[in-house]
């Protein structure tokens, strides 16, 4: 593969890396930490796009040859660009409103669009005919590094969003191939326990890692942490494409599981960098299994459904972080470790029966 076709091919794994680690995670820390309106309707005009696009999700999959055509790409990204640039100039030198209206509509008509170029980035990257690992590795670190600035301007993710969508604009092509994978994607029974294994435990990492960010609310220290865990996710990433074995990934499971409880029983105050990268990098050497969809026994296609699971982690990681105090609250918390564990074993048992 040559220079152009892999800066292209990182383009596509930071465009369906920007919706979850970007956008939701950007929106849910302005609703947690800065204010929302649930009393009123702006509250809920920031959650009614993703859920309807949680309902639509499938259709919508079906559709993403058509969303993936070079035009419909150019669209959705000036669409983006246009909305990008209108939220974040109040938000820049201001601060969030929670009862603005302009606001609430500009930011879930931001996330349709990260939405919507995620599914061209995942498509695009499933159409290309050899691999890149290490793509996924640079953009990792790229939004990792994103994340940085906001130390100081803690919106201005949301301004790396419009970037990215001009980037996207710029370089978008049809596809070369229609010949993409099939639309049907019905798991096959080998793979179906370990993608909602890796599933659940992207669930739990999205809570690990924003986990910091309800301790350090309006001190924008948080930004560090989570800059932290996406590079170090670039790491585990490259750590699973360079070491395939099942050993290592038991032992990130282990890692994860471990790092997550420490977080549980006693709040890492003095152990935030080594957490944050800690959960980065099993973050990063889970994600293949997390982002793989089965649509036939021998081919795995990059999904969009582990979205839902990450926002799922970050809805809940504040509601259950609030209440560490409440010893059934820490149960609740450690229950999902036990469930793990438990598939995890059914896994490996049903993988054992099926080589014999």
């Amino acid at each position: 593969m040559n220079k152009s076709a892999d800066e292209k091919t990182m383009l596509n794994h930071l465009l369906y890396f920007q919706f979850p680690f970007m956008y939701l995670l950007a929106l849910v820390m302005g609703l947690v930490v800065y204010g929302s309106d649930f009393d009123g309707i702006t509250g809920w005009l920031y959650l009614a796009p993703l859920l309807l696009l949680t309902i639509l999700h499938r259709r919508l999959w079906a559709m993403r040859l058509t969303m993936a055509s070079g035009n419909a790409t150019t669209l959705v990204s000036a669409i983006g660009i246009v909305v990008g640039i209108w939220v974040y100039t109040p938000l820049h030198m201001n601060y969030w409103d929670e009862h603005s209206l302009n606001q609430a509509v500009g930011m879930a008509i931001l996330g349709v669009c990260s939405y919507l170029l995620s599914v061209v980035g995942a498509v695009k990257i499933n159409n290309q005919s050899t691999s890149c690992p290490h793509c996924a590795i640079a953009a990792l670190a790229i939004i990792g590094a994103l994340w940085w600035p906001a130390v100081y301007y803690p919106m201005i993710v949301v301004l790396f969003l419009v970037i990215v969508f001009i980037i996207a604009a710029i370089w978008s092509r049809p596809l070369i191939s229609a010949a993409l994978v099939s639309a049907s994607a019905e798991k096959s029974k080998d793979t179906f326990a370990v993608d909602v294994i890796a599933r659940y435990a992207v669930f739990i990492l999205a809570i690990d890692i924003s986990s910091v960010i309800w301790d350090f609310q309006v001190n924008t220290e948080w930004a560090l942490y989570v800059s932290i865990s996406f590079m170090a996710a670039a790491v585990g990433n490259y750590l699973k494409s360079s070491c395939r074995s099942g050993r290592a990934e038991q032992t990130v499971y282990a890692l994860a599981l471990v790092n997550f409880m420490i977080a549980v029983v006693w709040p890492p105050y003095l152990l935030w960098i080594a957490h944050a990268a800690l959960a980065g990098i099993a973050l990063g050497y889970l994600l293949p299994n997390a982002m793989s969809q089965s649509d036939s026994p021998t081919h795995s296609i990059w999904s969009m459904g582990w979205t839902v699971w990450f926002f799922m982690g970050l809805a809940m990681s504040n509601a259950w972080y609030a209440n560490l105090q409440w010893a059934a609250t820490r149960l609740v918390l450690l229950l999902p470790f036990v469930l793990l564990a438990i598939g995890y074993i059914i896994f490996r048992s049903a993988a054992i029966k099926h080589q014999h």
